[in-house]
């Protein structure tokens, strides 16, 4: 009896007895050769499997994601390229812009003849100070050009600034004016054709510390100076385009501008609280009393327009004259007016004389100035 038998591995079993009586004895012959073969086979066929599927996967992987990568390379590359444009736009280009409208006249042959034709409602807030409603001023570009203008009779910074549609800072700056009485009749003013200030280069100055200095572009300045590199030389002149007073510049150049009213210095009433010369109660005083004889010249204590003349019961016959826009004098119990509304006065000039009309003691100069529209003490700001 054969007692060996092969299953499907290829192990052969063999039946040994272990005694006449006894149990089946199950011993495993294993053929190496045979179990190494499958077990080869076996792998291949499983790796094969596993490339098959990862290559399948890959596939999928790239057909899902290749429309999203192709979208993300479109959106940078067109952002990248409109942001190329906007800079090289904003490099190259001197474009002036005021509100709605919007022009380049640097790309022009001939820009100078196309100057004139742009003209734009400013929108500074000071220059809406400065200028009358609806007033339209010029806005250009290039090099500055300056004209010469004399000082006829009875105008001052406010009706000459004005009349160019330019600052009062800009006539004042380019000139180099040191108060409101440096404006006199017949002499000669520089106009610049555009707001802003002229200096000088100083030592060691370079043309990015003046911009820096005055917070202008250095380009710009470049620009209205006609400079065609960065390099200024000590001693030059340069306009800084839209440059304006500094608070510093302003309270120097306003803090020169008042002069004394009459010869006599003699002041009998103070600004504030006192006792009413009439009603004999506690009362404020708005403005301040200079004794002189009847009849002594009343200087202007500055320039200005006559806004208003006048007479009532408190005051007599007075006179109002508008100085800076937010300054107003009042002389009060006047003897004789020596000018009518809508005049330019300039700062000294006789306006009238000392009386004791209106509500008053005897000859006397009442002199009133009001910021604002507030009434400020006078002597806090002649004296």
């Amino acid at each position: 009896m054969n007692n060996k038998n092969k299953n499907l591995l290829g192990i052969t079993w063999e039946y040994a007895p272990k005694s006449p009586a006894v149990n089946i004895r199950k011993k495993a012959v294993v053929n190496k050769k045979s179990i190494n073969s499958y077990s080869i086979s076996a792998l291949n066929s499983t790796l094969k499997q596993t490339k098959r599927r990862r290559a399948k996967s890959g596939s999928n992987f790239l057909a899902k994601y290749k429309i999203i990568y192709t979208a993300s390379f479109l959106c940078i590359f067109i952002t990248l390229f409109f942001l190329s444009i906007s800079i090289s736009s904003a490099s190259n280009l001197n474009t002036k812009k005021r509100g709605d409208i919007e022009f380049d006249v640097m790309r022009e042959d001939n820009p100078d003849k196309y100057l004139e034709s742009y003209v734009f409602f400013e929108d500074d807030e000071n220059d809406k100070e400065e200028s009358d409603p609806g007033q339209i001023t010029q806005f250009v570009t290039g090099k500055v050009e300056y004209s010469k203008y004399r000082v006829v009779n009875n105008e001052n910074l406010n009706s000459i600034s004005k009349k160019f549609g330019l600052l009062k800072d800009t006539i004042i700056l380019v000139n180099n004016l040191k108060n409101t009485n440096s404006v006199k009749s017949g002499m000669l003013l520089k106009i610049p054709n555009r707001d802003g200030r002229t200096i000088k280069v100083g030592k060691n100055d370079s043309i990015f510390k003046i911009a820096n200095r005055y917070g202008v572009k250095w380009e710009n300045i470049a620009d209205a100076n006609g400079i065609e590199s960065s390099l200024i030389v000590e001693g030059d002149s340069l306009f800084i385009p839209g440059s304006k007073m500094t608070d510093y510049e302003k309270k120097r150049f306003y803090s020169e501008i008042y002069l004394w009213p009459l010869k006599s210095r003699k002041i009998t009433s103070k600004y504030g609280p006192r006792i009413d010369p009439f009603t004999k109660a506690y009362s404020f005083h708005t403005g301040i009393d200079i004794k002189d004889d009847l009849n002594a010249k009343v200087l202007a204590v500055t320039s200005g327009e006559v806004s208003f003349v006048g007479k009532n019961k408190v005051y007599g016959n007075y006179i109002e004259i508008k100085y800076n826009d937010d300054i107003i004098l009042l002389y009060a119990h006047l003897n004789k007016v020596d000018v009518k509304k809508g005049d330019f006065v300039n700062q000294g000039a006789v306006i009238g004389k000392v009386g004791s009309t209106g509500r008053s003691t005897g000859p006397h100069l009442h002199l009133e100035i009001r910021k604002d529209g507030k009434l400020v003490d006078p002597l806090k700001i002649m004296l």
